[in-house]
């Protein structure tokens, strides 16, 4: 979006409204809170004194790893990815690799465009990333034969990757195949994606992969993430946990998950026509909420043409409805049938880490050289909605009782202010908050690349002077230590484009960094935007 007006209406910079904040308003709200937190510690005072209660800390889960510390990391900060080149060296995937946190993948394209040139861009697209060590392609199409030949390969690009071409005979297998396909796969990772689609972000969705391999990483288009978000399903008696997440727009997954989802489906006695549809069924039955990061997805056809205004249709969404509803009561009544201590129906019973409100990496950048990282989450936590599979009639019943959790934006309003609008390189388009920022709440970057930042840049539609009074700066090179910034303004606010200028000084100890987290130092008095970000001469 590059008209400025769809941005600002709503937070618009207002020096003649009277009714709005001034541009002291966060400064003036913040010696109004010094004063309500005065009273508030007198009266905890008071009332402390007179309970001998300790809080039980002991049930608190353990918080797990941030998981920056790999062995190998991406070195080139590139401010702009024109070329679509991987920041992951080739040489880290050989057999005599420097070390095994990264993974060699194998790529599991599934085929159903009626456009025969789609499948060739999408396999040259997936040979730029070094990590993609195998391709295989399934092709259901019986009129539309496939050979390796027709992929028209560069030698030089694809010489070191196994591509196989799977055609179907007989039996239709439907999205089944997806699975059937990587249980095959001689890596332990693979990458689904069906060949309508080009993943632009495909460093970012690897490299938060490779912090947790254990979960389903998966793409979600901007329209389709609110929903998505939505179809979680808890029960603690039962330790359930689930959620559902389409994986044609890009998922890697663990190969074994895959392999036991096979035996899954195999003792499941589902008819035919579902376990066509398996792929409805695969994250829901695996127990495990996946990690999905909301990013644009691109159409094979036109490189240009993202899904931003894509909506399933009425009959597709009724089926998903159907068998989302069909995956949860199955699976639940399964849970239900073993609870003992060592279940034997592969269904997992612990829920992987880091938890579902652990996890901060919200989009990729659009130059695919940084994660988008913040508290701040949409959606409402979904344990505070049992599933019971006696009472949930429908999905869309479902969907209405988890909005009332919480106040959760609209469609049009995440259209107009989604995650990845924050690091797009467009400061006209803007990630809202939504809610007011409290303190603590954060944003920031997880980087590929090295860079011992100076100058912060936070661009912005919102009223704010001296900002380096109203954010707290940390950086962090592992992920276990976070070290604070000393700010100073650098010519305070620019206006065009409207962004806030702090300069950085985070201690000679400091020679490169791997993250960076901007927190609120006070509540805000409304929503925050963010349009964009900066460190030094990187700005998304």
């Amino acid at each position: 979006m590059n008209n400025s007006s769809k941005q600002l209406p709503l937070f618009r910079r207002r020096h003649q409204d009277n009714t709005s904040f001034n541009v002291t308003s966060w400064l003036l709200h913040h010696r109004k809170r010094l004063a309500l937190i005065s009273v508030g510690i007198l009266i905890f005072l008071f009332l402390g004194s007179r309970s001998t209660k300790s809080p039980d800390y002991s049930l608190q889960p353990e918080t797990t790893p941030y998981r920056l510390d790999l062995s190998v990391w991406p070195t080139t900060l590139d401010n702009d990815n024109e070329q679509q080149q991987s920041a992951f060296a080739s040489d880290m995937f050989t057999v005599d690799g420097p070390n095994s946190d990264l993974k060699a993948v194998t790529a599991v394209i599934y085929r159903i465009s009626q456009d025969p040139d789609n499948i060739v861009r999408v396999v040259h697209h997936l040979l730029r990333y070094p990590f993609i060590r195998e391709i295989y392609i399934h092709n259901p199409m019986t009129r539309q034969k496939l050979t390796v030949e027709q992929l028209e390969l560069d030698i030089n690009k694809a010489s070191h990757i196994n591509i196989e071409i799977f055609d179907e005979k007989n039996e239709h297998l439907g999205s089944f195949a997806r699975f059937t396909t990587c249980a095959m796969a001689s890596f332990t990772t693979c990458f689904m994606q069906d060949d309508t689609w080009i993943n632009q972000n495909m460093d970012a969705l690897y490299l938060n992969m490779i912090r947790f391999p254990a979960l389903i990483h998966a793409n979600s288009p901007p329209t389709l993430y609110l929903d998505q978000a939505r179809r979680r399903f808890y029960n603690s008696v039962v330790s359930m946990h689930s959620g559902y997440v389409d994986l044609q727009y890009g998922s890697f997954l663990p190969r074994t998950e895959a392999q036991t989802f096979l035996t899954k489906m195999g003792k499941s006695s589902l008819g035919k026509d579902r376990i066509r549809l398996a792929d409805i069924y695969f994250a829901l039955w695996t127990n495990q909420y996946p990690w999905i990061l909301e990013n644009p997805i691109h159409s094979a056809a036109a490189l240009n043409e993202s899904t931003i205004n894509q909506q399933p249709s009425a009959e597709w969404s009724s089926r998903v409805y159907s068998n989302i509803l069909q995956a949860t009561r199955r699976m639940q009544r399964t849970l239900e049938a073993d609870l003992s201590d060592a279940p034997k129906d592969f269904f997992e019973r612990l829920e992987e880490r880091p938890m579902l409100g652990e996890r901060d990496a919200r989009a990729s950048c659009t130059n695919d050289r940084c994660l988008f990282i913040t508290n701040m989450d949409f959606m409402p936590d979904p344990s505070n909605l049992i599933f019971n599979r006696t009472e949930v009639t429908t999905i869309p019943d479902w969907e209405k009782a988890y909005n009332t959790l919480g106040n959760i934006p609209t469609h049009e309003f995440f259209a107009e202010h989604a995650y990845h609008m924050a690091v797009d390189q467009d400061p006209n388009t803007c990630w809202n908050t939504f809610e007011k920022p409290k303190k603590g709440d954060y944003f920031g970057l997880i980087l590929m690349g090295d860079i011992r930042p100076e100058l912060l840049q936070i661009y912005t539609c919102n009223d704010i002077q001296h900002a380096e009074g109203l954010f707290n700066v940390e950086v962090s090179k592992d992920g276990n230590d976070w070290i604070a910034c000393k700010t100073k303004s650098t010519a305070g606010w620019h206006h065009v484009p409207p962004r806030l200028r702090i300069g950085l000084d985070c201690g000679q100890d400091v020679e490169s960094i791997r993250a960076i987290r901007i927190s609120f130092l006070q509540d805000g008095p409304e929503p925050f935007n963010v349009c964009g970000l900066g460190l030094d001469s990187f700005v998304v």
